[in-house]
């Protein structure tokens, strides 16, 4: 009856590690998405400062409103 109890357990282990590795998964995609926004949104201060030079110093009260 313990073997039959213990290759339950390593079975449900073994699913609950699948399940980790596949959430890990999607993770790992949506962290890649967040930091190819970032470059994005880089790219997109620097343009904006270059052609609009208010802009750099506009953007920390824009920030400001935005969370406030």
């Amino acid at each position: 009856m313990k073997e039959i109890e213990l290759k339950e357990r390593i079975s449900h282990l073994e699913r609950g590690l699948r399940l980790l590795g596949d959430d890990l998964e999607g993770i790992m995609k949506i962290k890649g998405a967040i930091e190819d926004i970032k470059a994005e949104i880089k790219v997109l201060k620097i343009y904006l400062g270059r052609v609009n030079p208010d802009f750099k110093s506009q953007y920390p009260e824009i920030v400001k409103k935005l969370k406030g």
